[in-house]
């Protein structure tokens, strides 16, 4: 292993690339930092295998031994900057829970409470990174994959708006014809964005994975004294409300605004946002998004949910008992609650496109609650 060229070549480039990509993406314009990702690669590193050697299994038992053939954009592009990949973290089955729990690889910990969960479904990158595994990373986001994981592991992770950052290659909702059109009903659900250790870095990994995309300007200085800010500290109802501890950094980040720039931030309190968790359920529905015991058949013969739900109980069951729980939960019609839901949903989109059609910012709680113990979030 000493004597391996490639590992010699790649120790004594690792500096020398590393402060070159961080140079490129803060001091370049647009412009020359598209330019320069030709000429800051990592010689003597992986570079052309295209991720074939990264295992992509998503949790799934009868995925464990499926190898990615090639790299996906976003890995592409991260990789054509100079960046180093240095391994695949853990996700729950089907990136569907909100810790990082599976049959191939076992549970990740919160590294701050080991007997807590990360987040999910990005998990166990946010685990690494705040573990200074790594300083940069990339992750999905369908429901809170990249902002719940960041919130619970203290890193910092953006779900950009939709096309700015391309999801093709990811796993397991990546059925696209070969031209990279999307045909996925859950394509407008689905971000992939930046996961990183400092804030700092995450308009540079946003500028590498956007292909620094002209929509995007983030080397343009943002009056704050021009922007609008809005807050709310809970969700309204009896069992939503958020920990003292979470509003307070709420009020502490709005007075921050307050005091900085001489704005005075205007409360809100959208009653719809209760009903979050069944409106993107509903939201599915409408999208015609298939039932999720799809995703866990893995291409082959459809799996008896009861029957999983049933062995899961003696963990005699391939799949683990949250996505068996979330996909029993997707599988009612459409009934009148549903229509009732969607009407919510409108009503609050509405009210979004009102306080959005200037400049401004929503500040509100990732999470009500600290980080909770295994198991916990069935009792929510």
């Amino acid at each position: 292993m000493a004597n391996d060229p490639a590992r010699q070549r790649a120790g004594k480039n690792f500096t020398t690339g590393s402060a070159r990509f961080n140079h490129f993406g803060r001091n370049f314009p647009p412009a020359e930092l598209l330019a320069a990702y030709k000429t800051i690669r990592l010689k003597g590193l992986v570079q052309n295998q295209k991720g074939e050697s990264l295992l992509q299994t998503a949790g799934l038992v009868k995925a464990k031994n499926h190898v990615a053939e090639e790299d996906g954009d976003a890995g592409a592009l991260y990789r054509k900057a100079g960046a180093i990949p240095v391994t695949v973290t853990n996700v729950p089955e089907i990136c569907m829970w909100w810790d990082s729990s599976n049959h191939v690889f076992g549970k990740t910990k919160n590294p701050y409470d080991n007997s807590r969960v990360p987040g999910g479904s990005t998990g166990g990158e946010a685990a690494l990174l705040t573990s200074a595994g790594a300083i940069i990373g990339i992750g999905t986001d369908i429901g809170g994959s990249i902002r719940i994981p960041s919130a619970f592991c203290g890193i910092y992770g953006h779900k950009p708006s939709r096309g700015i950052v391309s999801n093709w290659g990811t796993f397991p909702y990546c059925h696209m014809t070969p031209d990279k059109k999307d045909t996925r009903p859950t394509e407008k659900f689905i971000g992939t964005g930046p996961m990183c250790r400092y804030a700092e870095d995450l308009p540079l990994l946003m500028k590498v994975l956007s292909g620094n995309d002209s929509r995007i300007k983030l080397n343009e200085n943002v009056d704050f004294r021009k922007v609008k800010v809005y807050y709310m500290k809970e969700i309204p109802g009896m069992f939503n409300g958020s920990r003292p501890e979470i509003k307070k950094a709420i009020i502490k980040a709005t007075k921050n605004f307050e005091e900085k720039f001489g704005i005075k931030a205007t409360p809100l309190c959208f009653e719809e946002m209760k009903y979050a968790l069944p409106m993107w359920m509903a939201k599915f529905k409408e999208v015609g998004a298939p039932p999720l015991q799809t995703g866990l058949a893995y291409g082959k013969s459809p799996i008896n949910l009861w029957l999983e739900i049933f062995k899961s109980l003696f963990r005699l069951s391939d799949h683990t008992f949250p996505v068996l729980f979330v996909s029993a939960g997707s599988i009612s019609g459409k009934g009148k609650n549903y229509y009732n839901i969607l009407e919510k949903y409108k009503s609050l989109e509405k009210k979004f496109e009102d306080i959005f059609q200037e400049d401004a910012i929503f500040l509100f709680p990732t999470h009500p609650e600290p980080p909770p113990h295994f198991l916990q979030p069935f009792l929510k």
